[in-house]
C-alpha cells in the first residue's frame, strides 16, 4: 500500500509539471530534472518532499535502464561523473 501511495503521489507531482503530455524516457535529462526539482521548489515543497518525489522517478529510470529501453550514456542521474543529476538529500544539499 504505501508504496501505491508513494508512485501515485509522484505521478500526480509530474503531472502537475508535463500537463497532458507524455514523459517519455529519452525526456528525463539532467536538465529536465532540475527544471523539475525548481518546480517543486517554486510550488513550496521542501527538500524532503522533492526527494521523495525524485527517488520515486529515479526507480521507473531505473528499471527502464534494466529493461534496456534507455542506455548508460541516458542515464541522468549521478553515477561517477559530473554534469548529471543528483536527488537533493533531506538536509537541501544537492549535486547539480
Amino acid at each position: 500500500m504505501g508504496s501505491s501511495v508513494w508512485f501515485t503521489s509522484a505521478k500526480n507531482s509530474i503531472k502537475s509539471f508535463i500537463g497532458d503530455k507524455d514523459l517519455k524516457f529519452a525526456d528525463v535529462t539532467p536538465d529536465w530534472l532540475l527544471k523539475y526539482e525548481n518546480h517543486l521548489r517554486n510550488g513550496g515543497k521542501k527538500d524532503t518532499t522533492i526527494s521523495i518525489n525524485q527517488r520515486a522517478l529515479r526507480v521507473i529510470i531505473n528499471e527502464g535502464k534494466t529493461a534496456g529501453v534507455i542506455k548508460e550514456s541516458q542515464y541522468p542521474y549521478v553515477v561517477r561523473q559530473n554534469g548529471k543529476y543528483q536527488i537533493p538529500d533531506a538536509k537541501g544539499q544537492s549535486g547539480h
